[in-house]
């Protein structure tokens, strides 16, 4: 297993109350009861964060929120932690068939350029920017040779609670995964703690993701968004919420942030530990319960892919597979995960 970054919050003992997905949205100081309220019955424990104190996720996804779209809620008691890992809709390429395993599929034959392209690139590493009046950061890896005339997928990655998006990239380690094949952004929740909000961080992820296709050279028809815990669920929300720009989603032990009313079908990897004991494996399952309705999967017969123990499902959309890996584990990171991930990603 990964271990998790020496700073001083991941040596103390944490309580994490996540908020409701509505429309006002929780706090984190709210109350514990507070932070339950509106839960579904079957949630169990939210999407909880790693790192050492509280925060919240909350709020409703900020560009496409019908009356009726439910959020989850949830709460999750994160006790001693010291020393855990923290824890498009057109030119869809055919290569991601619902049997097919990751990463057998050849580079995109063609490719969405943005108007970053051609252009000289900004410099990588932490990046500054307003979004709505609030100061906001992220961090963007760039392949040391990279080339300005090549659109690179681009991977948008989300911490757990309590984390920084330094912390997060030096132990969830995405960007020598990908090696020089892809754009790297670690973007940063507000709060201290940090936390994800859904209703404030949707205009953040787009602001991030226009000011990145401003400036390189990005294939727009691939772009990513991977997360663990409450960075899962945010990508999870994500996936409904801005599936018209997101190719594919890859969530670490989170749970179904939206259930219905979302914006387009996406291709999805998804894991979760059978004894995590901070987001409760129903809620995994009902993540890809999800995204398998979306694309017309039938999860009573599936088909095992590599890494073992994951497995596909038949009759899924021919360019959005659902990929789902339920390891003997708990809320730390699989050890095949991060490049597993990344191979999904990579083939679609």
């Amino acid at each position: 297993m990964q271990s998790h970054p020496k700073t001083p919050f991941a040596f103390a003992a944490v309580w994490l109350a996540l908020g409701g997905c509505g429309s006002g949205g929780t706090s984190a100081s709210a109350p514990f009861v507070a932070a339950m309220a509106g839960a579904r019955s079957e949630a169990g424990a939210g999407g909880a964060g790693m790192g050492g104190t509280p925060a919240a996720v909350s709020g409703s996804a900020g560009r496409r929120a019908p009356p009726d779209q439910t959020g989850r809620a949830g709460s999750a008691a994160m006790v001693a932690m010291a020393g855990r890992t923290a824890p498009q809709t057109t030119n869809r390429s055919s290569a991601a068939t619902s049997g097919s395993a990751a990463g057998s599929a050849a580079p995109p034959a063609s490719a969405m350029m943005t108007t970053g392209c051609g252009k000289a690139p900004s410099a990588a590493g932490m990046v500054n920017l307003d979004v709505d009046g609030m100061a906001r950061l992220y961090i963007v890896d760039v392949p040391s040779d990279y080339n300005n005339t090549t659109p690179y997928r681009l991977v948008m990655a989300f911490h757990g609670a309590g984390l920084a998006a330094a912390s997060f990239k030096s132990f969830f380690k995405l960007t020598p995964a990908v090696g020089g094949e892809a754009i790297v952004a670690y973007l940063e929740a507000l709060g201290d703690p940090t936390g994800w909000e859904y209703k404030r961080d949707m205009p953040y992820f787009d602001a991030v993701l226009a000011q990145l296709k401003s400036q390189y050279c990005i294939d727009e028809s691939r772009v990513f968004a991977t997360g663990h815990s409450s960075g899962g669920y945010f990508t999870n929300a994500l996936g409904c919420q801005r599936g018209g720009v997101l190719r594919a989603i890859g969530p670490f032990s989170g749970g179904a942030a939206f259930t219905k009313n979302c914006e387009d079908k996406v291709a999805a990897w998804i894991s979760h530990g059978n004894m995590d004991n901070i987001v409760p494996t129903m809620e995994g399952r009902a993540a890809r319960d999800l995204w398998a309705k979306q694309s017309g999967c039938d999860t009573s017969q599936s088909l095992p892919v590599e890494p073992a123990p994951c497995v596909t499902y038949a009759g899924c959309d021919a360019t959005n597979s659902v990929h789902y890996c339920e390891y003997d584990g708990d809320h730390n990171l699989p050890k095949f995960g991060v490049q597993a991930v990344w191979s999904f990603f990579k083939a679609l």
